[in-house]
């Protein structure tokens, strides 16, 4: 998306939190998957995003609500940026129960972006949250394009179905079709696990918990 598209999608997602939706239809969300235990890092770690299918790895830029305004200037400098809990009652932090967003520019006129291969991503590719000493390690289960203002309708259906499984959902989001933006692509990943870096267990080969 270009730059100016940041700030219209930043007004606009909150202008989402406020109105009355109109449904374009149901979209068929993927499943979630309950968590063995969940673990959150701290609100000011720095948190980096990998995804080894598509060949991202990325520091994951925090977008906060500032008055009534969602800040996503990280977005331009080709970060995905993860969305403020403030911003929308059912948004957490990854590893939490319940859903977290993360939003991501696909492109800049002719060059791809850090989100520009999102539609790939097959069920079961790996997306990985680090940060704390911890890797939340997720799976992905699906995606779907939406109407952009269908953004908040299926954030909140997918946040009551991860706190009725216990499970800790991320949903990607970018603009869709690649070259355009009247469309958004959401990819759903459920958290699977949590591995601990070497260095937090005293230089120990990480392992699954």
């Amino acid at each position: 998306m270009a730059r100016p598209l940041a700030l219209a999608m930043a007004a606009f997602l909150l202008w989402l939190v406020s109105s009355t939706q109109h449904p374009e239809g149901n979209a068929t969300l993927p499943a979630a998957a309950a968590m063995k235990r969940a673990c959150v890092p701290g609100e000011d770690e720095p948190l980096r995003l990998c995804i080894p299918a598509i060949g991202l790895e990325a520091e994951l830029k925090p977008a906060r609500v500032v008055g009534s305004r969602l800040d996503a200037s990280g977005m331009r400098g080709d970060h995905p940026v993860l969305v403020s809990p403030a911003a929308h009652p059912q948004l957490g932090r990854p590893g939490a129960v319940g859903v977290a967003l993360i939003l991501g520019h696909r492109q800049w006129r002719a060059r791809p972006l850090v989100f520009a291969q999102l539609d790939r991503l097959a069920r079961g590719d790996s997306v990985v949250v680090t940060g704390g000493g911890v890797s939340l390690i997720h799976g992905v289960t699906g995606q779907v394009e939406i109407d952009p203002r269908r953004i908040w309708e299926v954030v909140e259906e997918t946040g009551r179905q991860a706190r009725r499984e216990g499970a800790s959902i991320l949903i990607l989001m970018t603009c869709a079709p690649y070259g355009a933006n009247w469309r958004r692509l959401l990819v759903f990943a459920a958290c699977r696990g949590v591995e601990e870096d070497a260095l937090a267990r005293g230089g120990d080969h990480s392992r699954p918990q």
